[in-house]
């Protein structure tokens, strides 16, 4: 049992879990106030547009765990009975890793500059 634990904490290192937010994208037809009352009528807040994306929306849900390795397909499934709901899919947390601070190596020949 002690060999399957280790065995499996060592695959899990390898394999990350993919870590769901409490927030939605959202392409939705309509005005602001349409986006507001479906965010409201299932329990959501309108974080506004997503950038200069025309229809494009985030929603939080403060019921839904911050993150949580599970998603929460209920609320999507709700929200997406919506017929001006176009899009939506629940925000996933992306691991960002620093690119390496070496210094590439230069290697030159032993050329004379030209006088």
């Amino acid at each position: 049992m002690l060999f399957f634990t280790l065995w499996m904490g060592a695959l899990l290192q390898f394999c990350p879990a993919m870590i769901y937010t409490n927030n939605w994208a959202l392409k939705i037809r309509g005005d602001l106030e349409l986006v507001n009352r479906i965010a409201e009528k299932y329990g959501f807040t309108n974080m506004g547009q997503i950038g200069d994306l025309k229809s494009y929306y985030s929603f939080r849900h403060l019921k839904t765990a911050n993150h949580s390795t599970e998603s929460n397909t209920e609320v999507t499934n709700h929200i997406a009975k919506e017929t001006k709901v176009e899009w939506l899919q629940q925000q996933v947390v992306h691991r960002r890793a620093k690119r390496t601070s070496g210094k590439s190596h230069v290697y030159s020949s032993n050329i004379e500059p030209k006088d």
